[in-house]
């Protein structure tokens, strides 16, 4: 597991638009995780993640955030025996 845990850690990655979101404010039942391809919108990712802050409104606070993908390369391909063997 514990090999597992650094290969994961190794496949974070950022892009330089994604190093400029450095504050947010989460939906209240977000996990703070969500699908996207590595071109996604980030209209998108505000509409799926985070809450928007209406003026006046102390109940949804910014916090700091890294926003990351995790770049698994050929892990969408279902039918290929390479997934098999990761999902074993």
């Amino acid at each position: 597991m514990p090999s597992l845990l650094a290969y994961l850690d190794s496949r974070l990655v950022q892009t330089k638009r994604l190093e400029k979101i450095t504050k947010g404010c989460l939906k209240k039942h977000s996990l703070g995780i969500i699908e996207s391809k590595i071109w996604f919108n980030y209209d998108d990712v505000e509409k799926k993640l985070m809450e928007t802050r209406k003026a006046g409104d102390e109940s949804t606070v910014e916090r700091p955030i890294r926003v990351q993908f995790v770049d698994l390369p050929n892990l969408y391909h279902y039918d290929d025996p390479l997934c098999d063997e990761f999902f074993g």
